[in-house]
């Protein structure tokens, strides 16, 4: 009797140990970003569009996208280098929005379908690319470039060139967003280059809407627009008052959310009566004021997420981890997809480095 007590104790601590062996395994698929099988990422309900650039010894870097897993290269004949900002999804035709560098200036551009155009002359010096949108097929992209000794911003649409806001002081951009035919474009200002503050603020059709008081500090990262209503996301701090810099979210012009433990919210997304945030140097998202872990893979230093849209209120997150074994290499960027906080990745960042910077989404 007493040898059959210890078998059976045997067997009980056997099935134990298989039993949390398996649910070890389970939870090192997903809670550590992977590597998770691609039919849990991808499956018939929906495309999975992500952009960004690839960084080779051969190639040097250059635009791509991807669709689900697999990579797709654009024309670049022609381009030094080329980097990918933002992808759009428009009926059947696939918009990737960035920069590419041609003789010696940099050059506002996208590719339709893997097809690219220029919408900079090349008589303008482009500084920096930094979003694109696009409504009815018709492309907008902003960016700014310095005049005097001042940035300026302005956004390009077919074969012209709109200028925002007060070329008499600094201005950067970093958003665009097209709703019914209204532009709308946020970013921040500098009015005194002796000082570190800064002003966010938003255009709508080129009326300048200042989202804080000059005397604080804020900046303006994104923006969506979603039946009139305007949510700007970004920094906010009173200063010399008692609001500490810190995530900010405004709607309509006014502070709507203060998110605690981040200074600041990179991207926003609204489904619903939600919404979604993130700061591209944490490695979670937000819903309203839930934190949800993005988690990175066992052998990765640090994951960068970078883009965020949600449909059904299914979560994809784009982004970047990075593989290299020292926090100062950057040569080992591997492209990273979360949905719903599980994660894996695009490519091993063994031989090149991939950046993703924008993500969209498709119902089928």
């Amino acid at each position: 009797m007493k040898k059959l007590r210890i078998i059976n104790l045997l067997l009980a601590l056997s099935l134990f140990a298989f039993i949390f062996a398996c649910k070890k395994d389970n939870n090192e698929g997903s809670s550590n970003g992977g590597p998770v099988s691609g039919s849990s990422l991808f499956n018939d309900k929906y495309d999975v569009y992500m952009a960004g650039h690839e960084e080779t010894e051969e190639m040097g870097v250059q635009a791509i996208y991807w669709k689900n897993d697999s990579k797709v290269q654009l024309n670049t004949e022609g381009m030094l280098s080329s980097a990918a900002k933002s992808i759009f999804v428009d009926g059947e035709d696939v918009y990737v929005g960035g920069n590419s560098y041609v003789g010696n200036k940099t050059r506002v551009t996208y590719w339709k379908n893997g097809v690219s155009k220029f919408l900079s002359d090349d008589e303008t010096f482009v500084d920096k690319v930094t979003a694109m949108a696009v409504e009815n097929g018709k492309v907008y992209i902003t960016g700014y470039f310095r005049v005097n000794d001042k940035y300026v911003l302005a956004y390009w649409t077919d074969d012209k060139m709109v200028i925002l806001g007060d070329s008499s002081i600094d201005t950067w951009t970093t958003s665009i967003f097209v709703e019914n035919g209204d532009v709308y474009v946020c970013g921040w200002e500098q009015k005194n280059s002796f000082s570190s503050r800064l002003t966010a603020v938003y255009w709508k059709n080129g009326n300048r809407v200042q989202l804080a008081h000059s005397n604080d500090h804020s900046k303006a990262n994104d923006i969506f627009v979603k039946n009139g209503d305007v949510y700007v996301v970004g920094t906010y701090e009173n200063v010399g008052g008692e609001e500490r810099e810190r995530g900010t979210i405004w709607k309509n012009d006014s502070i709507v959310l203060r998110v605690p433990g981040t200074l600041k919210l990179d991207k926003v997304f609204v489904e619903g009566n939600d919404i979604y945030t993130l700061d591209k140097n944490n490695q979670f998202y937000w819903k309203n004021l839930v934190k949800v872990d993005l988690h990175k893979s066992s052998n990765a230093l640090i994951a960068e997420p970078r883009s965020i849209f949600v449909v059904d209120g299914e979560v994809f997150v784009a982004g970047t981890e990075n593989m290299s074994t020292s926090y100062t290499n950057n040569n080992h960027m591997a492209a990273k997809l979360w949905k719903n906080g599980n994660g894996m990745q695009l490519s091993d960042g063994k031989n090149s480095s991939t950046y993703l910077q924008s993500i969209y989404v498709v119902k089928k």
